[in-house]
């Protein structure tokens, strides 16, 4: 065979399985079919302002007022220009649809660690199956979780850089990682780059302790000289994105917090960290016990849900609890609900383990510190020991939440030293013989303690969360003569939930015993290498494929695919219901109250009908960009269009009192005052924990008993913090006309005075006792910008006015005879709002806690607010020139390995 077919055979064929096994796992996409996601949804709610201030003015606002009252736009759809990698990035994933293509790069980026580590390719198409196919990657794929899947797609590639740097390929390696370095932060999920760190620093620190055995520690100095040079690089060719997320990372919910109390007026001390709270970094933490999950997939049961009556586990149990145990949860694990669970695959589990006891040097020391310290640091509030102190002494480990996440660097490092060991004994199979008494006990002893389990689950495991726990037992405290059935109840239970348990479990069992037959065999020399690898890769996958299909799958229900779906079907997500299109009619038909447009010749389209037609162009452009072509709009696009219209022609706020707060369907369609997004800002979130959802639910009280007109005002009028954000409606019901709130104070007003308060304790506290419609409070840091004056004359011919919208840019009119003080119900963000009067730039402050203050002086004037963050473009343009820089290296680091072979080719 001639050579160059015969090294480059196994790279083709690994990309050709790996789309046979894509396609054949995600056939719907051959339909042309899209994967329904719920935070897809979510996503296109939270983005749609934005999405639609780009389509008019061909521009990036940079903010949204589409959720919390207002917030930067940097980690919800921001486009930065001259991003040169996105090509790169869809090279990568062969330029085939989601999400199909985040498994092909899952496949293709642990390939290309394999290849780094110099495994046997076929050994490595097996192992690249293996990573790519655990569980946890595919869930998220399911739950929408898009920007996770595709940064922990780029994990491995960026160890292979590493290693190869430290393997002496020192322009290759440092390329290739300055490369995925810079493709993982363009995905955009900071946390796991995060916590990829980990792994990338126990592989250096592990490549040290070689470097020190043999005496080189400068040979060891050079590529970790040089990779941090590398991983700059790929951070500056995403400096714009990550500049802009640190900015406004101070001032979220993920920063520290001014306040020193709770909203009962307690001390914070004991859950305060310089980040988030430790309840809410820990709310998802994986049990102990249900770490066996790794190994065996229903060990806690599977996902939150019901049994179900077609359970074949429930005749296990009495038939008169069938009915109540069919609807029990089927998860009994302590997370608050989860959609799967971590599964890395029985035989990935066992592999490992073989790789921990028998593979020599230092790197199976290094993997597995990384496994046992991602699996204790994923227990969060399980061992609150380690996790207090990372959250107290390792910088940047409190910014994020739900520990659980860093699992996904364990289910790299599992693999890896699985396939390490395997490779070695392909080629040295004498090691393995060798070594034949230490792997058949630890064969042994792993299949002998499955096998336990699967006699006596009771002994090793509970299967009852500890929530149930609690409950059952308060229903037997207060059911007098019914504890008895109670307790009979959860005997019941729990013999159903041993069923689901055990019938994992012995799956498990048989793949574990498959693949140590097939080792036993090997090395018996009764099955050769090629044999070997090709029954492993197929047990891997026959294992994790069917736990996959758990979960994300091509079932349908009457024809129709129940997960699948045609690309328009979820183009617009959300159709406007009944109190929307209310909210629409009741503000058209006050047509002179609408606002003129903000902006170039879009200024010149006054009327709303004008308005309606270019947002049904952007609907009409959506729907051609998806396929569809020469096909009017139906009614539910026309409203979309008609309420887009309306939110650049209005400025109030919508509450929709049905989970508000964690709601990405309002933002589609008004400026909410709650909304859906993990990063909000940290005064808003505690306006929330303060104010907010108590007054959302004083109006949830009324509505459900006997409301009357003058309840729901009285209701809204002791409601001052949703007044003062310009509250115009709340919707109670989708299918009703919403309230309409006559208290809302409008998008600006004066006050005729304001109190200087000495901290951010006090000012939290003054909202309480506060009429915001006649004063404001500020925090003393601002009390020089009013000088000596508390008080201002009342005129009772002032006024200000709100005259024309875009997220990134209102305008007021203001007339007084006099100096006044007036109130924005915008949300204050000095990152980069600026003030100006009549043209000149002005400052501004906060006051209310989070709204925007500005002394006006006597006389008629225009009032504008820009959002200009200086930062925005200057740092675009250090990412871009970097981006083409590493490019280039990249280049030349491919050119000169080339070189290189060529010259070999000669000397031969």
């Amino acid at each position: 065979m001639n050579p160059l077919i015969q090294k480059w055979l196994p790279h083709v064929a690994a990309l050709l399985v790996f789309l046979l096994v894509g396609l054949t796992y995600f056939s719907p996409v051959l339909e042309g079919k899209r994967l329904k996601q719920g935070d897809l949804r979510n996503f296109l709610g939270m983005a749609k302002e934005i999405r639609d201030h780009r389509a008019v003015f061909e521009e990036e606002p940079l903010w949204t007022n589409s959720m919390f009252g207002g917030m930067p736009a940097y980690q919800i759809a921001v486009q930065y220009p001259g991003a040169v990698l996105k090509v790169v990035d869809k090279a990568f994933q062969l330029f085939t649809p989601r999400p199909l293509s985040y498994v092909l790069l899952y496949m293709i980026g642990f390939y290309i660690l394999m290849m780094a580590f110099r495994v046997n390719p076929w050994l490595a198409i097996a192992g690249s199956i293996a990573f790519a196919f655990s569980s946890y990657y595919f869930i998220i794929i399911e739950a929408g979780h898009n920007t996770k899947a595709h940064a922990i797609a780029y994990m491995a590639p960026t160890l292979a850089g590493i290693v190869l740097a430290y393997r002496g390929k020192y322009l290759l390696g440092g390329a290739l990682t300055a490369l995925f370095v810079a493709l993982q932060i363009q995905a955009n999920h900071v946390q796991i780059t995060y916590y990829f760190g980990i792994l990338a620093i126990f592989y250096a620190l592990t490549e040290g302790v070689r470097a020190f055995k043999n005496k080189d520690v400068a040979g060891w100095l050079k590529p970790s000289a040089l990779l941090v040079v590398a991983a700059l690089l790929g951070v500056m060719c995403n400096f714009a994105s990550l500049y802009n997320t640190w900015e406004y990372g101070k001032h979220t919910t993920r920063g520290p917090s001014e306040l020193t109390i709770l909203p009962g007026g307690e001390s914070n001390e004991e859950i305060v960290t310089r980040g988030l709270d430790r309840d809410y970094v820990t709310q998802w933490s994986y049990g102990l016990g249900e770490t066996w999950s790794l190994l065996i997939p229903n060990a806690k049961g599977g996902a939150t849900g019901a049994i179900g009556e077609g359970s074949s586990h429930l005749k296990k149990a009495s038939p008169q609890f069938r009915s109540n145990i069919a609807g029990s949860n089927q998860y009994w694990g302590n997370q608050p609900f989860t959609s799967g669970p971590v599964y890395f695959g029985a035989i990935v589990i066992y592999l490992f383990i073989l790789g921990v006891v028998m593979l020599k040097g230092p790197l199976r020391w290094g993997i597995l510190a990384t496994v046992v310290l991602t699996v204790m640091l994923a227990w969060g509030k399980n061992f609150m020991a380690l996790t207090d102190f990372f959250l107290d002494f390792v910088p940047g480990y409190d910014k994020f939440r739900a520990v659980t996440i860093i699992l996904s660097v364990t289910g790299l490092a599992v693999p890896l030293l699985g396939v390490l060991v395997v490779n070695r004994w392909l080629k040295h199979p004498e090691e393995l013989e060798a070594a034949k008494k230490p792997f058949l006990i630890t064969s042994g002893a792993l299949l002998g303690l499955m096998l336990l389990m699967v006699l006596t689950p009771g002994t090793f495991f509970s299967f009852l969360s500890d929530l149930e726990v609690d409950q059952f037992g308060r229903q037997m405290q207060q059911s007098g003569g019914q504890s008895a059935m109670i307790g009979q109840f959860m005997d019941e239970l729990e013999k159903v939930r041993m069923g689901i348990f055990r019938a994992d479990a012995m799956r498990s069992f048989a793949f574990v015993l498959g693949a140590a037959a097939m080792l036993f065999l090997y090395m018996r020399k009764t099955l050769q290498p090629a044999a070997l690898i090709a029954a492993l890769g197929v047990l891997v996958l026959v294992d994790m494929w069917s736990v996959n299909k758990r979960y994300l799958n091509n079932e349908k229900d009457r024809g129709r695919y129940t997960q699948w779906e045609d690309p328009w079907e979820n183009l617009f997500p959300h159709q406007a219901t009944a109190a929307d299109l209310s909210v629409l009619n009741a503000e058209v038909s006050n047509r002179p109250g609408l606002l003129r447009m903000a902006g170039d010749s879009y200024a010149e389209r006054r009327s709303f009908d004008e308005m309606v037609q270019v947002h049904e162009g952007i609907v009409q452009k959506t729907k051609e960009e998806a396929g569809i072509r020469k096909r009017a709009l139906s009614e539910d696009e026309k409203n979309i269009a008609k309420l887009s219209a309306l939110n650049f022609m209005s400025n109030f706020r919508v509450l929709n009192i049905n989970n508000p707060f964690n709601d990405g369907v309002t933002p589609y369609f008004h400026k909410s005052v709650g909304g859906y997004h993990g990063a909000k800002l940290q005064r808003i979130q505690e306006l929330i924990d303060f104010y907010l959802r108590d007054e959302v639910a004083g109006i949830t009280r009324v509505m459900q008993d006997e409301p009357t007109q003058s309840k729901l005002d009285f209701a809204l009028l002791r409601s001052p913090i949703l007044n003062m954000l310009n509250t115009r409606y709340v919707i109670y019901n989708p299918g009703a006309s919403p309230i309409r709130n006559r208290s809302a104070l409008g998008a600006a007003w004066i006050v005729q005075g304001v109190e200087v308060v000495p901290n951010a304790n006090e000012e939290m506290l003054a909202l309480q006792d506060l009429d915001p419609e006649d004063s404001a409070v500020m925090d003393a840091r601002f009390e020089s910008y009013l000088g000596e004056t508390r008080r201002f004359a009342y005129d009772s011919l002032a006024s200000v006015s709100i005259t024309s919208y875009k997220p990134n840019e209102l305008s007021y009119d203001f007339s007084s005879g006099q100096e006044q003080f007036v109130v924005f119900s915008e949300i204050y963000y000095d990152a980069g709002w600026q003030a100006y009067l009549n043209d000149e730039p002005v400052d501004h402050v906060r006051v209310n806690y989070l709204l925007r203050g500005m002394k006006v002086p006597a006389g008629e004037h225009t009032i504008v607010f820009r959002f200009e963050p200086a930062a925005f473009h200057t740092t675009a343009r250090i990412a871009m020139i970097s981006s083409w820089l590493m490019l280039l290296l990249v280049a030349g680091g491919l050119a000169l390995v080339f070189r290189g072979r060529q010259s070999q080719k000669s000397e031969a």
